[in-house]
């Protein structure tokens, strides 16, 4: 089920380092061409959905873990990287302003 958000935000790793960031850029822009798969889980490593990507990169390159939910299939959500502690918002934008 998705849900419905009336703000979106912008969300970075400050005590990520520069290389950590970079390394973790580049698995990202790795993946490009691989299938999207809203019902994809994060054993798998051949599709993709938003945040789970996100999510992989900081996990498998620089080994930080920004929040997984589901069981018995884990997934990252995007409120998962939302409500990590590892996550802050830099940036927020309101669709009410757009109506």
């Amino acid at each position: 089920m998705f849900r419905n958000y009336d703000e979106a935000v912008g969300l970075w790793v400050p005590d990520a380092s520069s290389d950590q960031r970079y390394d973790t850029k580049v698995y990202a822009f790795q993946q490009r061409g691989e299938p999207y798969n809203a019902n994809a889980t994060l054993i798998t490593e051949d599709d993709w959905y938003c945040s789970k990507l996100i999510w992989a990169a900081f996990y498998r390159k620089v080994d930080i873990d920004l929040g997984t939910s589901g069981y018995p299939y884990p997934v990252s959500l995007p409120d998962d990287l939302y409500d990590s502690s590892y996550t802050k918002v830099y940036l927020l934008f309101l669709y009410s302003f757009c109506y």
